[in-house]
């Protein structure tokens, strides 16, 4: 089951002298320079404005026109105020050998010193990952990407499951931390245990050392029932550092007690500087 509702956080990256000012043209224009030459379909944008005022697009594409075929593969170009830059593939380690398999939902996020920051979801076995959906992740490197990296390698190897929607923003310290829906049947131990096929929102922070252990946010993960879906998450650093995540869940009941009924509501959960998550 894929959750059809959508959250979207936008933020603006804290600049010495106050918050950069996202530029915005006169009249509308294509952001995929190619438009007019392109034959596949442009969809999945996200947009990120950096202390420069510099705005950040990745988006999925089956445009054949890189020769990787017409499978979707994740594109970013980049606008300073003059137009943009023309788009350049992401996941370009393996578009060109993973057989068709489709790349989706990207999503940007950059950091205080400027580094852009992209995960996105792919059906490629890259890594050993499985021919099930996954989460992957890079980082803009100069002019080009960093190889694509499993966020979610703790189980993605040996768990068949569909990863969805994975979200990233980057904390004051440089610290990349992503969410992402799935429906894992896996163990994740302490106070939670096993999750069940339901999908939950899991979380893994990426620093100096690499990724941490996937833990879940919505913490009846390992308790509520199958038909408690949590999906569509979103996620943004505040102005003091704190991590803020939100969701979508069909959970009728809260560990706090609240009663939420059986319908959709929009839950959150936070990670202050140095503290730990709001489960």
């Amino acid at each position: 089951m894929r959750l059809c509702f959508a959250l979207s956080l936008i933020t603006l990256v804290a600049a010495a002298g106050g918050w950069a000012q996202p530029f915005l043209p006169a009249n509308p224009d294509v952001i995929n320079s190619n438009a007019a030459t392109d034959t596949g379909d442009d969809s999945l944008l996200s947009l990120a404005i950096d202390a420069q005022g510099i705005v950040h697009a990745v988006w999925s594409s089956n445009d054949p026109g890189f020769g990787t075929g017409n499978d979707d593969e994740i594109y970013y170009a980049r606008s300073e105020g003059t137009g943009w830059t023309a788009p350049q593939q992401v996941n370009s380690a393996y578009a060109g050998i993973d057989g068709g398999a489709v790349d989706t939902t990207p999503r940007v996020a950059v950091g205080p010193d400027g580094t852009v920051h992209c995960v996105w979801v792919s059906l490629y076995g890259y890594k050993g990952a499985g021919n099930d959906q996954d989460v992957f992740y890079s980082r803009r490197c100069g002019s080009g990407w960093s190889d694509p990296e499993l966020v979610d390698s703790n189980y993605a190897v040996t768990y068949f499951s569909q990863d969805f929607n994975p979200a990233v923003t980057v904390g004051l310290d440089g610290t990349v931390h992503v969410t992402w829906s799935s429906d894992a049947n896996v163990n994740l131990g302490g106070t939670i245990g096993p999750i069940g096929t339901d999908f939950d929102i899991l979380y893994s922070a990426r620093t100096a050392v690499g990724w941490s252990s996937v833990t879940a946010l919505n913490s009846e993960a390992g308790t509520d029932a199958a038909a408690d879906d949590d999906g569509t998450p979103a996620m943004t650093t505040m102005e003091d550092g704190t991590i803020l995540a939100a969701w979508a869940s069909k959970v009728a009941t809260l560990t706090a007690g609240s009663n939420l009924g059986t319908d959709y509501d929009i839950l959150y959960s936070i990670l202050p500087p140095g503290g730990s998550w709001t489960l």
